[in-house]
């Protein structure tokens, strides 16, 4: 959760393995899609490897992640605009076949404390 109330949330599916549901949730916002945890590239960890690996970030490096689907996506960096904060930004969309195309965007500033942990809560699912 970013201190203004911006929050990222990840929940397993209670209908499959390996799916997830994602919220980005704001004071007027509220997107949620349900995707997989696995990655589009086979050289990209799952999506706990990539949030714990957003640990050892250094500045001005950025990692990126895509959900095996593509309607999931984000990137991490430690911008030197907002030291000692990981620039966390957030993709969601639904781009199926048919007439409700949506696309979100949100970027949150967020502790690396608060990455690790949600590292870790990944990890339980």
């Amino acid at each position: 959760m970013q201190q203004d109330g911006l929050k990222l949330t990840i929940t397993p599916c209670s209908s499959r393995i390996g799916c997830i549901v994602v919220r980005l949730a704001g004071t007027d916002l509220h997107a949620e899609i349900t995707t997989e945890w696995t990655s589009s590239a086979d050289h990209l960890p799952r999506l706990d490897g990539f949030f714990a690996s957003v640990g050892q970030l250094e500045e001005g490096v950025s990692k990126e992640w895509l959900s095996e689907s593509q309607d999931f996506a984000l990137s991490a960096c430690l911008d030197p605009h907002f030291p000692g904060l990981v620039f966390l930004r957030v993709y969601l969309g639904s781009t199926s076949d048919d007439d409700c195309d949506w696309q979100i965007n949100g970027s949150l500033l967020v502790l690396p404390s608060q990455v690790e942990r949600f590292a870790k809560d990944l990890s339980a699912i």
